[in-house]
């Protein structure tokens, strides 16, 4: 099982490898629908789970601290 830490790790990898830029209060910035399917199929492989339909929205995904929720929510 996955703690905060890595879950937090994870989540900044992937942000990253994807050149989505991120400000200090976790908003992201100039997410496409490219980068928005290839961060949840990642997520998905790298974590061992479903990303369920209901997350599926950009809002889910729209800040880091969202995208961690979400996770946990999950796990």
């Amino acid at each position: 099982m996955y703690d905060l830490v890595d879950i937090k790790h994870i989540i900044a990898k992937i942000i990253e490898n994807r050149g989505i830029e991120y400000t200090e209060d976790d908003t992201l910035l100039n997410i496409d629908s490219l980068q928005f399917i290839s961060m949840v199929i990642e997520l998905e492989e790298i974590l061992d789970i479903t990303i369920s339909d209901d997350y599926l929205v950009l809002d889910s995904f729209s800040s880091f601290t969202n995208i961690e929720n979400m996770i946990t929510d999950i796990l």
